[in-house]
């Protein structure tokens, strides 16, 4: 008896230490790796990977609530403009994948609970905006600190997540640098638009209801301006919304979105980095360069690409903007190639790229098709 016994309790101790082992090599394993931004993120190498946004931001804004007077809020197409790079401001990208304008004012009240008080906030309008609140942690709604590292990094599931991050498997073709800053991958996948506008590959869910949402925003932070803007979009899905007969109901509801805002601009309009593929890996996240030009003209530098939806009333936006997609359009159908006389209203590059697009010619990297051809309107690409 007197070995049964004993038996049983070197058979616990045995156990004992090994759940405490693997509970301590999960827990070190997370905490060097730091996908929820416990600490300083990953500390292998200065990639991290897309893993429960709205955590991880929210343990990185509460490092330092006090440094910021701006805040940006958007979906995944937002978590790519530089927070650093809107001059006159230090900003927080609070933007996180699958974002909505519901869950927006949601943590705007939470930052503002722990002392928040931004001048600016920005807002990365999607066009998708239902209410549901499914997303939005218990702590934010609770507005509450996050839960304990030590909770988080106990976690199988987040585990999993850093295994995969050691083995470089990203869930997105994005990440996020060092400084928590959002980028492309150099391996993402090279976008093709489709060949045909009646393709459903060619248009996306972009819809515009309850306008009223983004008001919600403002009353949690009322003594900011509000700068909204309309991140780029493939030229080939706006028009593909012109054709279904979707457009006008979406700018109509666009501009009416546009009077919530002091400023807010639009850069879905067709536009020569709009109808280059180039630009982005899928039609909707755009690359570095162009979130870095959002990111200066948002913070007043002259207008490149887009309109200024602030400055225009609603039948010049509407004019300006039909006129973009009818130029993209003729583009489409042209049959000769364009002079570069042409180019000022965006026509020609469009041949060009359409010209390119679907030939077989090789490829001078993973991440942008051979220059034009015609080195006249390759010196006019922005």
């Amino acid at each position: 008896m007197a070995y049964t016994k004993s038996g049983f309790v070197g058979y616990l101790s045995w156990t004992g230490a090994i759940v405490t082992a693997l509970l301590g090599a999960t827990l070190t394993l997370n905490v060097v790796i730091d996908p929820l931004w416990y600490f300083s993120g990953n500390r292998v190498f200065p990639e991290n990977y897309a893993f429960n946004e709205r955590l991880a931001k929210s343990n990185r804004l509460l490092k330092d609530p006090g440094a910021y007077d701006c805040l940006i809020f958007g979906s995944s197409r937002t978590t790519l403009l530089d927070e650093g790079l809107i001059a006159g401001h230090n900003c927080f990208n609070y933007a996180f994948s699958g974002g909505r304008a519901g869950e927006f004012a949601v943590f705007a009240r939470f930052a503002r609970a722990f002392s928040v008080e931004p001048s600016m906030v920005i807002v990365g309008v999607d066009g998708k905006t239902p209410e549901s609140n499914h997303d939005i942690p218990e702590f934010v709604l609770a507005l509450e600190r996050p839960p304990a590292a030590w909770q988080s990094y106990l976690s199988i599931d987040v585990l999993k997540f850093t295994v995969r991050t050691l083995r470089r498997k990203s869930p997105f073709p994005r990440y996020y640098t060092g400084e928590l800053k959002g980028s492309v991958l150099p391996s993402h996948p090279r976008y093709l638009p489709p060949k045909d506008l009646d393709s459903g590959a060619a248009s996306g869910p972009l819809s515009l209801q309850n306008g009223y949402l983004y008001l919600k925003i403002r009353a949690a932070l009322p003594a900011a301006t509000y700068v909204g803007y309309v991140p780029p979009i493939s030229a080939w899905w706006i028009a593909a919304m012109d054709r279904s007969g979707n457009l006008d109901g979406y700018l109509d509801k666009l501009y009416a979105t546009a009077q919530l805002f002091d400023r807010f601009y639009d850069f879905s309009v067709p536009s020569l980095i709009t109808a280059d593929p180039s630009r982005t890996y899928d039609g909707s996240h755009y690359m570095p360069d162009v979130n870095q030009t959002i990111a200066g003209i948002l913070s007043g530098d002259p207008m490149s690409f887009g309109l200024s939806v602030h400055r225009l009333d609603r039948d010049t936006y509407r004019q300006q903007y039909k006129s973009a997609v009818r130029a993209f359009k003729k583009c489409l159908n042209r049959t000769t190639n364009p002079q570069p006389s042409e180019i000022s209203d965006g026509s020609a590059t469009c041949f060009e790229f359409r010209d390119r697009l679907y030939s077989d010619l090789p490829r001078t990297s993973p991440d942008r098709p051979l220059a034009l051809r015609n080195p006249t309107l390759n010196a006019e690409l922005p």
